[in-house]
């Protein structure tokens, strides 16, 4: 049996979008969790064992606690076509 794929909606403004999540596996996540750290350590800083500016390597043994995740566009419009309305 096929693996079920995960979907979302997101909607602002009143506009949905619909997206299939993967979540990456934790060889991918490192430069991820950084730039994630880097841009909003005001907020998530004290989620993380390491401080922000850290190296990309630092992240490594810490990627499989921390899932990431990617969300790959289900609508047409964001291929370039026109979705039905």
């Amino acid at each position: 049996m096929p693996a079920r794929q995960a979907e979302i909606v997101l909607v602002r403004a009143m506009r949905r979008r619909r997206y299939a999540v993967r979540e990456l596996p934790p060889g991918l996540r490192p430069p991820l969790l950084k730039a994630y750290l880097d841009r909003y350590a005001s907020e998530v800083q004290r989620f993380f064992p390491v401080p922000k500016g850290s190296a990309v390597e630092a992240f490594n043994d810490l990627a499989p606690r921390y899932p990431v995740f990617e969300l790959q566009s289900l609508d047409e419009t964001a291929h370039g076509g026109d979705a039905a309305r």
